[in-house]
């Protein structure tokens, strides 16, 4: 199995798949349905006069195309000059929706055909009450689809079959359009179009069309028990797949990424690391959207699964039914960051340690002369910041709640609690200013505080850091003052071990997430300012100019002879330095 890393990915260059996409043409053929979102709020709720129960108040609704219509959404805003959708709606008023919200996204509706009888539209009812989504309503599940229509809709896509570079087949419900001879006949197109195929109760029906399934789909034709602690087995799934059907497939795995396989090879593309709240509802549809894109672009199917991987990742980062746009890709694309070898983390039997010490072996190093090293600062050698998680925590917390403090709920406070904790734990590393902003969407997302009150990123940063530095100024006073020495806040041999890597000719790098002068400060008073020869960089209120990035991109491009190994070791305590 190829395994794809971080490096090789740098120059796959799917940035210019959306700039591709400007001529061509798609087609949709699925299960279209609505995604309506019911935001409850009990503040106005009342006992019903005539049940004598309390009633569910409702205080926002939003409506959102789910299914093959997601799908279609994403395929609009990825850059596809026409989007055609073609399915079966209801004569009733959430089909007439279904129609006005595809108008509004410019997706072409002339092949969707109502069916007036023994059909109603299909509609995902989801009650959202504090964040938390309760039983789902569904509405469609007892359709019956009339062979007539169903005939109509595919005279309707044939017709249009010359002017669609690609063709996406969507199914998720089990009373659907696609009836076995619907099945039938789109798997004899497969010989003639370019066909995705996404379904989820019938993938061994399509013919030689690419597949795109999740691993317990995937299982499930091969009758096996799914489990997500033998992600290793994915890539033999994927070629037993591939090999039953004689066509190129896609296995989803979730946060762990996908695995491709075309052409007898596997590849293994891993999951992006998502730092923030995250919501899954529609991750699918945009893998889905991004396969077809590249596709559609000429890629192969390794490089495909790669963009829709991504479009998958960043469609995460939208609360209810997600979708990406071509501007965000371009963007995630320069700088992607992945979840690092998953299955170790699955399967204690995996791991390695070194030399029979608590030091864990991820991976085996090339035997290269290392000359270069590149330091976090705090956590890695410095803990004057000791306890910043928990002023951290605080701050947060109080800004979320507002003037609304003491009125929240125990469970309410207790779920926000977890929500702060997870994000402080999942940023570890990055920029403090990265930190605030997402801080401020949480306010907003809670709604406690009036979006009037609602302040900037930098502005919520320097109240934090104004708490912070309580504590590190106290202590830098006490090593000032010789009550404490440099050697009692900082790792422990940390400050020993850069005189020895100084001496023995390595240039040092100090790159952290924390304010750049406060670090040079900091690092004066430690006594090791002079030993990072190769400088110190610090954050500096710019989202974008990432300090650990920025260092390490430039000594990567600066290095000849890469092929052979980096001659760079970096040495931090967060996700970020592994990244």
């Amino acid at each position: 199995m190829e395994t794809m890393n971080t490096r090789q990915l740098e120059f796959y260059g799917v940035d210019r798949i959306p700039a591709a996409l400007g001529g061509r043409s798609v087609g949709v053929i699925g299960d279209f349905v609505i995604d309506a979102y019911y935001y409850i709020d009990q503040s106005q709720s009342e006992i019903s006069i005539e049940t004598g129960l309390r009633t569910r108040a409702v205080k926002a609704i939003d409506i959102r195309l789910g299914g093959a219509g997601n799908v279609a959404r994403n395929l609009a805003s990825l850059g596809f000059r026409t989007v055609r959708a073609y399915g079966v709606v209801g004569d009733d008023l959430f089909g007439r929706e279904l129609v006005r919200l595809c108008d509004q996204e410019a997706i072409d509706t002339t092949g969707l055909v109502t069916q007036s009888e023994r059909w109603t539209t299909g509609v995902y009812t989801k009650p959202c009450e504090d964040g938390v989504e309760f039983e789902r309503l569904d509405i469609g599940n007892f359709n019956r689809p009339d062979p007539a229509v169903c005939a109509e809709v595919l005279r309707r896509l044939e017709a249009d079959l010359p002017e669609l570079d690609v063709v996406i087949v969507n199914q998720q419900l089990l009373s659907s359009l696609h009836t076995a001879d619907v099945r039938r006949r789109l798997a004899d197109l497969s010989t003639r179009t370019v066909l995705i195929v996404d379904s989820r109760h019938h993938p061994d029906d399509f013919g030689s069309a690419l597949r795109k399934l999740n691993l317990d789909e995937a299982c499930a034709v091969l009758g096996r028990v799914p489990d997500r602690s033998g992600l290793s087995d994915a890539p033999g799934i994927a070629r037993e797949l591939a090999l039953r059907w004689a066509a190129d497939v896609v296995v989803t795995l979730g946060a762990d990424g996908c695995v491709a396989c075309g052409a007898g090879a596997a590849t293994s593309i891993p999951g992006m690391h998502v730092v923030g709240e995250v919501d899954t509802v529609g991750a699918g549809d945009a893998m889905t959207a991004g396969l077809a894109c590249a596709i559609a672009a000429g890629e192969a199917v390794d490089k495909a699964a790669y963009f829709g991987n991504l479009c998958a990742g960043l469609s995460v980062r939208t609360r209810g039914t997600g979708r990406v746009y071509a501007e965000e890709v371009a963007l995630a694309s320069a700088a992607p960051d992945f979840r690092y070898r998953p299955t170790i983390a699955y399967q204690s039997s995996n791991r390695r340690h070194h030399n029979g010490s608590e030091i864990e072996v991820v991976t085996t190093l090339p035997a290269v002369k290392r000359r270069i090293a590149v330091f976090d600062f705090d956590g890695t050698i410095s803990t004057l910041r000791q306890g910043w998680e928990e002023v951290m925590h605080a701050f947060m917390i109080r800004m979320i709640l507002g003037p609304a403090a003491d009125r929240v709920p125990p469970a309410k406070r207790e779920s926000i609690d977890v929500e702060v904790r997870s994000y402080i734990d999942q940023s570890t590393g990055i920029q403090t200013i990265t930190q605030m902003k997402e801080l401020r969407q949480m306010i907003l997302r809670h709604g406690f505080v009036d979006p009037c009150e609602l302040r900037e990123p930098l502005w919520y940063k320097e109240r934090y850091r104004e708490e912070l530095s309580v504590s590190v100024e106290a202590r830098l006073r006490k090593v000032r003052d010789g009550e404490l020495s440099p050697g009692d806040v900082t790792i422990k041999g940390a400050l020993g071990f850069l005189e020895l890597l100084s001496a023995r000719g390595f240039t040092l790098y100090l790159a952290s997430g924390s304010d750049e002068p406060d670090i040079r400060r900091e690092a004066e008073v430690l006594g090791c300012a002079h030993l990072f020869d190769g400088g110190i960089h610090g954050s500096r209120n710019d989202e974008a100019a990432d300090p650990k990035r920025i260092v390490l991109d430039r000594l990567l491009s600066s290095i000849d002879g890469a092929a052979e190994g980096l001659p760079v070791i970096t040495f931090g305590d967060g996700p970020v330095e592994i990244r």
